[in-house]
């Protein structure tokens, strides 16, 4: 099968961090990609997801 047409899959645990920007989600992996995604309902809760997760490992919870 060529290259191509396999997609690479993401893990949450492979995202560093998320940033939004306007209606752009950026996220930060752990291999140093930069995604840039479109903010909608399913990349809404990604972020929070993210940004609770860090949280969380910020005050040792």
């Amino acid at each position: 099968m060529p290259s191509s047409l396999i997609s690479k899959t993401l893990n949450i645990d492979d995202i560093l961090d998320v940033e939004r920007r306007g209606n752009t989600l950026i996220v930060y992996t752990r291999d140093g990609e930069l995604l840039n995604l479109p903010y909608n309902s399913v990349t809404a809760s990604l972020y929070w997801e993210i940004k609770i997760r860090n949280r969380r490992r910020a005050f040792g919870l």
